[in-house]
């Protein structure tokens, strides 16, 4: 292998464009120049906010709905972007093993260890300012999704369930999302009626599926550095299942995910709209990502990850969304 260096070419479009080349490895740095990874990460919030806008007691209106959203997306693009950076750092000699990684910032001494520190510093405290627009109770979800962020590089030392650890920290926007609309799926509530025994258990089944969801498709991801992390002695889910039956393992994952969202569907009385998009729709994209991905091919997972991902996340939110618009007609009309 090369130096650490050969062969790199900077970022050149969208925002790369306009930033001074002093910029561009923290740029970089965020994964601005990926944003895949961000968007997979946001459908977590976007799943999340579709339900808690069906469950919440006080319904909010479309635009209420709309300004949270971009709010999350704000926090999202920062706390991604704080975890890849601290991920890098925590990485970076790991980085120089891996032909897919051995060219980012830190790895190549484009940034010091030093520096990226106190980047990472610096997008919290952003993040920090971010949150004070959202409920205090979304405080306690976003701390310990941070937390666990700070923690997932180290999982692969230890344990070849990385993915399992990164799908039950990203999937507490479930749980997040909630008090920014009125309803807190986990805290104490005054009120110990059915309805809240059900939406609690119904939050509970969503979490479930969606990390699943997460566990299935970052672990599509990390196949195409399936080689280069048995050689440096890492683990990962891609490390542990190999290449004999795979798929037969993600079936059974997809199968559950299918189930729990049925579970939600039932526990929150929704009508055949959820069932019909966020469960059927899903069950359609899952069984086409199982049978059309190519555990060989790098390119193919990278599209799983990437535009597939948002496909499966869109398909959780799209019967919940509209769920949520025909109870506005509803209530304008009735």
């Amino acid at each position: 292998m090369g130096a650490p260096n050969d062969h790199y070419t900077p970022p050149t479009r969208g925002i790369f464009t306009l930033l001074p080349s002093a910029l561009t490895p923290y740029a970089e740095l965020m994964r601005l120049h990926q944003p895949a990874g961000c968007y997979f990460y946001y459908c977590h919030y976007v799943i999340g906010l579709s339900f808690a806008a069906c469950v919440t007691p006080s319904p909010p209106t479309p635009s209420r709905l709309v300004i949270q959203a971009i709010y999350f997306m704000a926090w999202v693009v920062i706390l991604r972007g704080a975890m890849c950076t601290w991920n890098d750092n925590a990485d970076q000699d790991l980085d120089r093993q891996v032909a897919r990684t051995r060219l980012r910032p830190i790895a190549r001494g484009a940034v010091t260890t030093v520096q990226g520190h106190v980047f990472v510093l610096l997008q919290l405290v952003v993040g920090g300012i971010v949150l004070q627009v959202l409920s205090p109770s979304c405080l306690v979800y976003a701390a310990t999704t941070t937390l666990m962020g700070l923690v997932y590089p180290f999982c692969k030392r230890v344990t070849h369930f990385p993915q399992v650890f990164l799908g039950l920290g990203f999937s507490l926007a479930i749980f997040m999302t909630g008090p920014a609309l009125k309803v807190d799926f986990i805290l104490p509530h005054p009120s110990n009626d059915d309805d809240g025994r059900r939406r609690r258990l119904a939050a509970l089944c969503l979490y479930a599926a969606s990390v699943l969801y997460t566990i299935l498709v970052d672990t599509l991801y990390a196949y195409q550095d399936r080689e280069d992390d048995i050689k440096a002695g890492v683990g990962s889910l891609a490390v542990r299942l190999g290449r004999k039956s795979p798929k037969l393992i993600f079936s059974l994952m997809a199968a559950a995910q299918v189930v729990f969202l049925v579970a939600v569907g039932i526990l929150s009385r929704f009508s055949a709209i959820y069932f019909v998009g966020s469960c059927g729709i899903t069950a359609i994209i899952l069984v086409s990502m199982i049978s059309l991905v190519n555990l060989t091919d790098p390119a193919s997972c990278a599209w799983w990850f990437g535009p597939g991902s948002c496909l499966l996340g869109a398909s959780m939110a799209i019967g919940m969304l509209g769920e949520y618009a025909a109870r506005q007609v509803l209530s304008a009309y009735f």
